[in-house]
Order: structure tokens, then C-alpha cells, then sequence
């Protein structure tokens, strides 16, 4: 069996539909259509709300890890690879390094540099430090001059060095940390030498070293947790739309299948947004999605709840401030959650 035939077969068993009802895609695209059709009783030829939300949603998150990057920029760009991280600036046309690994190896090769200057005078002669050069470059390299010059492509300055000391920060919650400190110790190791006691000042240390360890693991661990926050978030917004149209007598699921159904619509134009952006660049004509993205939801609630354009846009308006307060709590919430499970 080919690889097309195997994913039609899982695209049809999961959704459970025909052939022909692909066609449902362009109609997602029509605002608020689709969850007319669907409490209009027409709904063998459309896929689960909810099953499909995810579907789409995982799509999404896929598609918006694999064919998106930082764009053009005047510092630092870094990006997970099996090398390690791909540091690139406008000093370099791109390097393959394990960031952590770097860092601890110059960490090292510093702490062995202050131990030779610790030593008694006598013992610190010209030939004795020849001898301690040669054997450092040899065990370590360039280790040192690589990681400063991670420090001199994030300022595009040529005479950056890297820092004494610096911040493992949690947004309202910072320690400020050796930066060696954070390269030759385990977390365990840092909140003994700092006398952390703090539950929360321990946590920090322990999320973040994890995170200079392994910076993927963390942002995959955010975009992850991105639909079960719509989901929530669509959960919320339903009961407002609930009390916006409480004199049509909807029930709650009509608000809630609604603004699934329209969350759906705006990942599957992004995602295709995307994949044309990654084989024709879109460059100015992004301006085409994001005005869709702005004004389709208000189409959608016009259709779906038929009021007059005055009433729909009061109604629009209130319901945009109570979803924009709601994203940004969420969204913090879930941060955190993920930094403390991460």
C-alpha cells in the first residue's frame, strides 16, 4: 500500500467520512456556515467539531514547527538541529553547536585558567605557562573564543565577552546566577552554593537549567499545550456569547460548536498560509490572511446569530475585549504550568 493510499484510509476512518465531503474544506472558510449547516441537521457531511479541532490544531503546531524560522535578524537566530543548536548572525554563515556542551567545556577551561593563576609565583613562570596553554588548547580547543563568540554574533559587536554572571528570569520571579556556575553545576549543586530555600526560587533554578540544557523541549512543551488552551478558552468564551444572546435561548453547545468550528477555520488558513509562504514567499501579501483572520469573525457572528450590524458589532466589540482578557490570562497560566512540569 502507498503512503497516499495509507493516509486517505487514516484520514477517512479517523473522521469517519466520504470522499466527497472533502469538499466541506472550502466551506470552512465561510464564516459561521459551517455550524449553521451543522444545528441546521445537515451533519453526516461534516467531520466531529471537536475530533477535527484537534486533527487541525496538530497539523497546525506541526506545520508551524517545521516550515516557520525567526526571520531576518540583526542579532542572534538559533534553532534546534541534531548537531546541536544552529547559531547564525551576520558574522556567520551558520554553525552546528551544542550550546550547553560549549558552555561548559569554556566554563572549565576558565576554572583551570584561574586555578594556574592561583598558584604560587614561583610555580607561575613563562615556561610553566606554555605548558598550561598547550595542554588547555589541546584538551579544549577554541572552546572558549567559540562561546564568547556566540555573545559577539547576538550584539554584532566585536568586543563582547561573556558575562560574569546572569539571570534565570520568570517573568516577575529572577536569580542571578554565575554564568559558570550554570554550566559546571547540577541544579541540586546551585541551590546549595546559594542557600536557595524558596520553593519557588528552587523550582526556577531547576526549570531553568533544564531549559539551557534542552531549549526545544520547552518551546515544544508551549506550542503543545496551545490547543488544550484555546479549548479552554473556547469553554470561557462560550458562556459569554451565552449571556450576549441569552434572549435567542441557545443552548451553551450551539455557542461552544460555533466558536470550535471558527478556531478550526482560522488554523487551517494559517496552515495553508504557511505551506504557500514555504514555496512562493507571501512577503508583503501576508496582509491578506491577517485582515481575514480580523474581520471573518465578526462575519461569523453575523451569520451565525443574524442581528443587525449594530447590535453585532456592540456585541462583537464586548466579546473581543472579553476573549483578548482571557487569551492573555490563559496563555501566562499555561506558561507557567508548563514551566513547572516541563
Amino acid at each position: 500500500m502507498s503512503l497516499g493510499a495509507l493516509l486517505k484510509q487514516v484520514w477517512f476512518r479517523v473522521l469517519h467520512l466520504e470522499s466527497r465531503s472533502l469538499l466541506f474544506l472550502w466551506q470552512m472558510f465561510i464564516p459561521g456556515y459551517i455550524a449553521q449547516e451543522f444545528f441546521a441537521g445537515r451533519r453526516k457531511r461534516y467531520p466531529h467539531p471537536i475530533r477535527f479541532f484537534f486533527i487541525v490544531a496538530f497539523l497546525f503546531l506541526f506545520t508551524l514547527n517545521h516550515l516557520t524560522d525567526v526571520g531576518e535578524s540583526k542579532g542572534i537566530q538559533a534553532t534546534s538541529s541534531e548537531k546541536g543548536i544552529q547559531i547564525s548572525g551576520k558574522k556567520t554563515a551558520g554553525k552546528n553547536i551544542d550550546l550547553y556542551e560549549l558552555g561548559r567545556r569554556s566554563a572549565e577551561f576558565e576554572k583551570m585558567r584561574r586555578e594556574f593563576d592561583s598558584l604560587p609565583p614561583d610555580l607561575r613562570t613563562a615556561t610553566t605557562l606554555r605548558a598550561v596553554d598547550t595542554l588547555l588548547q589541546r584538551t579544549y580547543g577554541e572552546t572558549a573564543k567559540k562561546f564568547s563568540d556566540i555573545w559577539t554574533i547576538a550584539t554584532d559587536s566585536a568586543d563582547i565577552r561573556v558575562p560574569d554572571s546572569t539571570f534565570l528570569n520568570l517573568g516577575f520571579k529572577s536569580l542571578r546566577i554565575l554564568t559558570s556556575d550554570l554550566f559546571l553545576l547540577d541544579a541540586n549543586g546551585i541551590i546549595n552554593k546559594y542557600k536557595i530555600s524558596n520553593w519557588m526560587d528552587k523550582l526556577l533554578v531547576k526549570q531553568g537549567i533544564k531549559t539551557i540544557q534542552n531549549p526545544s523541549a520547552l518551546m515544544n512543551a508551549y506550542l503543545g499545550s496551545l490547543a488544550w488552551t484555546l479549548l479552554v478558552l473556547i469553554g470561557l468564551m462560550s458562556a459569554i456569547l451565552t449571556l450576549l444572546y441569552r434572549r435567542q435561548k441557545r443552548y451553551y453547545v450551539e455557542h461552544f460548536i460555533f466558536l470550535i468550528n471558527e478556531h478550526t477555520s482560522m488554523f487551517l488558513l494559517l496552515m495553508f498560509a504557511f505551506w504557500i509562504n514555504a514555496v512562493w514567499p507571501l512577503k508583503e501579501f501576508w496582509v491578506i490572511p491577517i485582515v481575514w483572520l480580523l474581520i471573518s469573525p465578526l462575519l461569523a457572528i453575523k451569520r451565525f446569530y443574524g442581528q443587525g450590524w449594530g447590535m453585532t458589532g456592540l456585541k462583537s466589540l464586548v466579546f473581543f475585549i472579553a476573549y483578548s482578557l482571557g487569551f492573555a490570562f490563559l496563555f501566562i497560566a499555561a506558561i507557567l504550568a508548563v514551566f513547572i512540569v516541563f
